[in-house]
């Protein structure tokens, strides 16, 4: 089989061979690649891209799949799922098959790993000094302003676990849709954002 696929990742081409198309070269010997890397989501958000590239393979992080599974870019994996004897969306669980199916239940892509993350706090904590427990879908903004709350000299309203400051700081850009940089990459648009001169 000799055949090209064309890849949209916002990931480097090295990136994308080391992590996927390296195994699956191996599993369809002839099978190639061209490789779009987007450091941004530009392309991704580019109708012309899509009409004139028609990408067989996207590979996106999570708050780029929304856009991209809400939009008619991509089209259902159902079908192909369906029909697959590799693929058992059993197995999957059924939170993550409701993040990546569209309002249809049409199940819009795949991820091949799953990052978890919580918020754990002690109850203890907050009935000893009588303030409401976090709720679900908090803004950081509210969580953050909650935890500071606790501070004082015996304690800290917030830990990150292992997590260093910058991981923190770069999982609350990831989940706000914040740009670093700026549509031609010169400024950093984060400090901008939050009143930095």
């Amino acid at each position: 089989m000799n055949k090209e696929l064309t890849v949209l990742t916002p990931q480097s081409e090295e990136t994308f061979y080391q992590y996927y198309g390296n195994h699956i070269m191996s599993k369809f010997p002839g099978l190639t690649f061209n490789v779009v890397s987007s450091n941004n989501d530009n392309l991704y958000e580019d109708e012309s891209f899509f009409e004139n590239s028609h990408p067989d393979l996207i590979i996106s992080y999570l708050p780029t799949f929304r856009d991209l599974r809400d939009s008619d870019r991509i089209e259902s994996m159902s079908p192909y799922v369906q029909d697959s004897k590799n693929i058992k969306i059993d197995d999957y669980y059924d939170q993550m098959k409701e993040v990546f199916s569209n309002e249809s239940g049409d199940l819009m892509g795949l991820s091949p790993q799953v990052v978890v993350s919580g918020i754990f706090y002690n109850k203890d904590l907050f009935d000893s000094v009588q303030i409401d427990y976090p709720t679900d879908q908090m803004s950081w903004e509210e969580l953050l302003s909650l935890s500071n709350r606790f501070a004082d000299d015996d304690r800290f309203g917030f830990e990150g676990g292992e997590a260093a400051p910058q991981h923190m700081i770069m999982t609350i850009i990831g989940t706000n849709k914040i740009r670093l940089l700026d549509d031609q990459k010169k400024n950093l648009s984060l400090l901008r954002r939050i009143g930095y001169r």
